[in-house]
């Protein structure tokens, strides 16, 4: 996209590229462990990263509309979005005999407003499970996990995740556990951490519900991988909510068209002295002789090629509508004729509604200010229609 589409911000993931490899290998625990399904809840940073690298959306999909086209087909009744709002639902499988159904839900610009939505998700999910006995054995957290993914100044700014954390143990809002991810770049926008919080560590909100933090440097991807595992594991054992805190970077400014050295000159003068995580990662399997300095190029130009032709693809690419699949797949989309349709109801019936909205067994003493402001003056307004 950087050689392609220079001038579209796209909040890539340059500097924190180890958050793949966390959700990587975070579906691949859940995937062996038996969870069929991962709800997650993420901002635009790094979400065309993920998308495209982890929950198989097709480039050439991304690509077209890149190009100033809809994500739905031509005679859908839809208006599209912004590319940093879209979202996937695919199936994921890790060499085990079910897939691992996740499901990336939409987020609007207020980037944390996703994380009850999660919570709700999950928890929703697992009660039709329930209910439909499809799993007796099952318990809470069993077989569906909660991920989110947080910025450190949006996790520590944002009243809603203290909200969506105060609910987290409750009996009847409980979902088993949610897995938090802070991709931790230690700037917000244009303010670096010194100036956008009180606490230490941005992680210290989770002190609210003792949830436990794993704090990972992001320049290490196997022990990013080693820290997800410990907070799957931590999850799993008592189903409450575990912090990761990845530490990383932001390469680039809040989004690829600003200039962060205006505002952050010493930190952006390291930053671009700094290699790649992936490039350093490569030249430590190289010292280890795990791949060849030729395999690596090699991979690194096949990538390229595949780019390239998805790129020419999405010249003709024709989306599909895909919100009518799966449970969905018996409705169909209203047509004008609804509108024509007679959808009152009988008023003596509406009459009955309302009074029984408002009536009292004899036996029961009503409050006479209840009875004079509510019960009273309703039963007026049935009577003179």
């Amino acid at each position: 996209m950087q050689k392609k589409f220079g001038q579209v911000k796209r909040y890539g993931l340059e500097g924190a590229e180890s958050a793949i490899v966390a959700l990587d290998e975070l579906f691949s625990l859940c995937n062996h462990s038996g969870i069929t399904d991962a709800i997650l809840g993420m901002p635009h940073r790094g979400r065309l990263n993920i998308l495209v690298d982890l929950l198989k959306y097709p480039p050439r999909a991304l690509f077209h509309k890149l190009q100033g086209n809809a994500e739905f087909p031509d005679d859908l009744p839809a208006s599209g979005d912004v590319i940093s709002h879209i979202a996937s639902s695919p199936k994921l499988n890790y060499g085990c005999k079910q897939d691992l159904n996740v499901t990336m839900l939409h987020n609007p610009s207020h980037l944390e407003a996703v994380n009850p939505v999660v919570a709700g998700y999950g928890r929703a999910k697992q009660m039709y499970l329930y209910d439909n006995n499809t799993d007796p054995g099952c318990a809470l957290g069993d077989r569906l996990i909660g991920i989110q993914i947080h910025g450190d100044a949006a996790f520590t700014g944002q009243g809603v995740i203290m909200e969506t954390l105060g609910l987290s143990n409750l009996p009847h809002f409980s979902s088993g556990g949610t897995v938090h991810i802070i991709i931790n770049n230690q700037i917000g926008y244009t303010t670096p951490a010194t100036n956008a919080r009180s606490t230490l560590y941005t992680s210290d909100i989770a002190k609210l519900v003792n949830a436990p933090v794993v704090h990972v440097n992001g320049d290490y991807p196997e022990e990013v991988a080693r820290a997800v595992s410990i907070a799957f594991e931590y999850r799993k054992k008592f189903r409450k909510d575990v912090i990761i805190d990845l530490i990383t970077f932001r390469r680039w400014g809040h989004n690829e068209l600003d200039e962060p050295s205006f505002t952050q000159p010493q930190m952006y003068n390291i930053i671009r002295s700094r290699e790649s995580i992936p490039k350093l990662y490569e030249c430590k399997m190289e010292e280890e002789n795990v791949v060849s300095k030729d395999d690596a190029q090699k991979t690194r130009a096949n990538f390229g090629k595949y780019l390239e032709d998805e790129l020419v693809a999405s010249k003709d690419y024709q989306p599909e509508a895909d919100h009518l699949k799966g449970k969905w797949s018996g409705l169909v989309m209203p047509t004008k004729a609804v509108t024509t349709m007679d959808t009152g109801v009988d008023l003596n019936i509406l009459r009955r509604i309302g009074e029984k909205s408002v009536a009292v067994d004899e036996n029961i003493k009503i409050h006479p200010r209840l009875l004079k402001h509510h019960i009273q003056p309703r039963l007026k307004k049935l009577a003179d229609g």
